[in-house]
């Protein structure tokens, strides 16, 4: 069967109001955008991108002005078309005038004050339409007020400059839009990648340096895995981490907020600002004598014989850095996989509950044809089997607890690389496949509770696209997960392989 997903997006016009991709979804179909680039000539360094623009900030290099200009220009080019749905530039010029006066009179309040934010179409923002990704949401009434941690960035002085494409009512690990145009991954060469998903106009938004960074949200790994895809960083946290208030729910059990950054150290200072602290430089712990668990199990040993390569490449240099690796079978891992495939998907029941009534009375005309699917998977899940699906996961994270007896978990983000957009744009069983892949591992870690940091670790050699590998703790345990994914970080990047986007933030020009 094949899935329509239309023609290309046209260009925005340089000046006037521009209209938004929401305008455009109400005219037809679109399909991906034109491929972006990484400005190779610009580098993120180990301090991360926000300490790195907090200092100039402080020093009187740049305004929030600046940097607010700078994002701005940057949804006009063509490659960030599909990335972006929805700006609120009155809010972002207000924000951003606020943080100057803050600025001048030497009173920020703290590393975030004054840098752009963008946030995945899931969040409420006052006065603006949450569409979450869909047509049925267009004539939605725009929201009364901020979602919970819209307000608390807010409060840590960031400047919101507007809202991300996403996959469908953010159920799909591919990216794939065919009402507002899928964001290409701006790694892509010859032929247009999939960005991953479904936070994948967050991840394209920070990867080309549109913005220094953006929240997201990830169910079954939809900021994990267009981490993965775009050589970003993507912090899943345990349940109950971050506000969920004013956030469209996909599965309200397993929905999770979190941030994509370019380093650690920037995820590590967003962490922060989300749980209502002020964000303060971390320090990085060592990794000498850190027990980190390889398991022996599909997760690792399933993966593309190129995603294995680079990630154990990043294993040794782990290994030579002082980390005790050890590998060993996870019976958790197998009892959670066993249960899903059993049992089915919580998330798809869960969706389905909400969805079902839009999704019977009109929806499956005008919905991507690959949610619908999904959607149904969760159609006959009984009472008792769901119940059965939240004690065996009960279960097997008291399990998993036990058999990392304080170590913590390693493995492959994603099983392979980010697949080319158009094959799978053009095919439904292709799409279906393609999901259940790039989720194969993530969706483990968010059935666990496990807080997870996915870690850009190297690049393939044939195509020198990004893998990533997943730093896991049991459930609680965000953050030591966090700190240790510090001292990894910086382990990969001794050994050469940390290839973090090149973020236009630090261009020598502001």
């Amino acid at each position: 069967m094949t899935v329509a997903y239309g023609s290309h997006c046209c260009m925005l016009p340089a000046v006037g109001r521009r209209p938004s991709q929401v305008d455009r979804a109400r005219r037809g179909p679109m399909r991906h955008a034109e491929k972006a680039s990484i400005p190779s000539r610009y580098t993120v360094t180990r301090a991360g991108v926000i300490e790195m623009l907090a200092g100039r900030l402080q020093r009187g290099d740049v305004t929030p002005g600046d940097l607010l200009t700078r994002t701005l220009a940057m949804t006009r080019e063509p490659a960030l078309e599909a990335v972006f749905l929805e700006l609120c530039e009155e809010r972002a010029d207000r924000e951003a005038r606020a943080s100057a006066g803050r600025h001048r009179r030497g009173r920020p309040l703290g590393l975030l004050d004054g840098i752009p934010v963008a946030w995945k179409d899931l969040f409420d923002m006052a006065g603006l339409r949450t569409t979450a990704g869909s047509r049925l949401r267009l004539d939605s009434e725009p929201a009364r007020e901020d979602a919970e941690a819209v307000q608390r960035l807010a409060a840590a002085g960031t400047v919101s400059v507007g809202k991300t494409n996403l996959s469908e009512l953010a159920f799909s690990g591919l990216g794939l839009n065919p009402h507002f145009g899928t964001p290409a991954n701006p790694w892509s060469t010859e032929q247009t990648r999939i960005p991953g998903g479904s936070s994948s106009g967050a991840a394209v938004a920070v990867a080309t340096g549109a913005v220094p960074f953006a929240i997201g949200t990830d169910t079954s790994g939809s900021v994990r895995v267009p981490a993965a895809f775009t050589g970003l960083v993507g912090f899943k946290p345990t349940a109950g981490r971050y506000p969920q208030g004013g956030v469209y729910p996909l599965s309200r059990t397993l929905d999770r907020v979190g941030p994509l950054a370019p380093s650690v150290r920037d995820a590590f200072l967003l962490d922060q600002a989300l749980r209502g602290r002020r964000p303060s430089s971390p320090a990085t712990p060592a990794l000498r004598g850190v027990r980190v668990v390889v398991p022996e199990d599909p997760v690792v040993d399933d993966a593309d014989a190129e995603v294995r390569a680079v990630f154990t490449r990043a294993v040794e240099a782990l290994r030579e850095g002082g980390a005790r690796i050890s590998r060993m079978e996870m019976p958790s891992l197998q009892q959670a996989r066993a249960a899903m495939r059993q049992y089915g998907s919580i998330t798809a029941a869960e969706a389905y509950a909400f969805h079902r009534h839009a999704l019977e009375r009109t929806g499956r005309a005008v919905m991507d044809p690959l949610v619908v699917m999904r959607l149904y998977e969760g159609r006959n899940m009984s009472a008792a089997d769901l119940a059965t699906l939240h004690c065996v996961a009960g279960e097997a994270q008291r399990s998993l607890r036990h058999e990392l007896a304080g170590a913590l978990l390693l493995i492959p983000t994603v099983p392979c690389l980010a697949p080319l957009a158009t094959p799978i744009a053009e095919d439904l069983d292709r799409a279906h496949r393609a999901n259940r892949r790039v989720l194969a591992n993530t969706v483990l870690g968010s059935f666990l509770d496990l807080p997870g940091v996915a870690i850009p670790c190297g690049l393939n050699a044939e195509h020198r696209l990004p893998v990533s590998c997943l730093l896991c703790g049991a459930s609680g345990e965000d953050a030591r997960v966090l700190a240790t994914a510090l001292a990894i970080e910086d382990a990969l990047d001794d050994a050469g392989l940390w290839h973090s986007p090149a973020g236009r933030f630090l261009s020598e020009e502001l």
